[in-house]
């Protein structure tokens, strides 16, 4: 897991380079999410800030990135649930 820690934390750096959360909050990401919507979570934050020309807080980046991942996650459940009862 640390290195699945570590390489988040590389592309987190790689888009928001002035901010990095702590590598506690990646670990409590990837408990809650697992490795792979973590990944796809900062990635879609990534866009966001981009769209945004690069103006989020750090707050906002960590509140952001969460919100995606939890949405991803219930999407997942859901489609899951579907597959189950076809």
């Amino acid at each position: 897991m640390t290195n699945d820690i570590e390489a988040l934390t590389t592309l987190w750096k790689a888009l928001f380079p002035t901010y990095c959360p702590s590598p506690t909050q990646f670990v409590l990401w990837v408990d809650l999410n697992g490795i792979e919507i973590t990944r796809r979570g900062i990635q879609t934050t990534g866009k966001k800030y981009l769209s945004l020309d690069c103006n989020m807080t750090p707050e906002h980046l960590t509140k952001y990135a969460s919100g995606c991942m939890r949405n991803m996650k219930f999407r997942a459940q859901q489609h899951h649930r579907t597959q189950e009862n076809q």
